[in-house]
């Protein structure tokens, strides 16, 4: 998912790019509230879709480490669940195998 979002914002950015050409060669005055700067647009399109790209992977990271250690709790969850019945199924065999209990009557 995270490289088709990559290829996806690398193919946009480029089609962009190429049909306002002119657009993105000459300066352009931005004003940020404390200075006014003279910059390409292009790098500020390029530093906003790099910044939602980011979010994004982290986001998308986060969850992914959240299902690998669900599946690493839920593996071992089943490993004692399988000690646990061979634990019973030895018992129960060795429950077989001994000798039954004979209980004494009562003499009159």
């Amino acid at each position: 998912m995270r490289n088709i979002l990559l290829m996806g914002y690398i193919i946009i950015s480029v089609f962009l790019y190429t049909l306002n050409f002119e657009l993105f060669q000459t300066g352009r005055d931005i004003d940020l509230g404390f200075g006014i700067f003279t910059t390409f647009p292009v790098i500020i399109v390029m530093a906003i879709g790099l910044i939602f790209c980011l979010f994004f992977f982290l986001i998308d990271k986060n969850k992914q480490m959240k299902n690998d250690a669900l599946i690493d709790n839920l593996k071992n969850e089943i490993t004692i669940h399988k000690k646990d019945l061979e634990i019973a199924t030895l018992k129960m065999n060795s429950m077989v195998i001994e000798s039954p209990i004979v209980v004494a009557q009562e003499i009159n």
